[in-house]
């Protein structure tokens, strides 16, 4: 239409709208600055829903103040914005439908706090106790270092373990290597779907994945 076209006309590269008093009804705002909808409905929907909560803070039952930034007659502007992303927020997907390999920065940025470990000092060469940041990466290697050798189908704790660590598969017969990337590839995921179903508690269950929607 004539306005959508004057719309686009009045927005920057970076998606900032201007004149916003003639183009109100595409404007969003956003940490401090007005939008067009076409920027404000992409990139991360999670991110700019807690974005929009923390730009708005509720003053009366029909108005919505930021800071005194907003300006008058924008009644109604919160809602407006959190339908419009609503309408393009992904079904999120259920544990059932995650299929992810226990070597992705995901799971390796997938922090669990920190636990005590013994670990060899080279220096006094001595095992000793120390105190180190845990991730699920790591708690899914300790995992497997628990399981019998059957449970590999042909690979073994060592290879599923150099699998999670993107460790290079090195050797001089080729053939040999995409063998043992294969097998230890298959068992590593294998073993991930069920230790993420079956070993994790509710708690990390469900932050695992509340997290993987709103990242990916």
């Amino acid at each position: 239409t004539k306005e959508q076209i004057e719309a686009f006309r009045d927005t920057s590269y970076d998606g900032t709208l201007n004149n916003r008093g003639k183009h109100y009804q595409f404007a969003n705002f956003i940490d401090g600055n007005w939008v067009h909808d076409f920027y404000y409905t992409e990139g991360n929907i999670y991110a700019k829903l807690e974005q929009l909560e923390r730009d708005f803070c509720r003053s009366s039952a029909s108005n919505f103040l930021i800071n005194d930034k907003i300006g008058p007659g924008t009644a109604g502007q919160y809602e407006k914005q959190k339908a419009l992303l609503e309408k393009v927020l992904p079904k999120a997907k259920s544990l059932d439908e995650i299929y992810i390999s226990p070597n992705h920065e995901f799971v390796h940025k997938f922090e669990l706090g920190q636990i005590e470990k013994d670990q060899y000092n080279h220096i006094t060469k001595r095992t000793e106790s120390v105190i180190v940041d845990y991730n699920l990466a790591e708690k899914f290697k300790d995992f497997v270092g628990t399981l019998s050798s059957e449970a590999f189908a042909g690979s073994s704790a060592w290879e599923v373990r150099s699998f999670v660590d993107n460790e290079t598969v090195t050797g001089s017969d080729k053939e040999r290597n995409a063998l043992v990337r294969e097998r230890r590839k298959a068992a590593a995921n294998d073993l991930f779907y069920k230790f993420v179903r079956e070993e994790l508690s509710n708690d990390i269950r469900n932050r695992f994945v509340k997290d993987f929607n709103r990242n990916y």
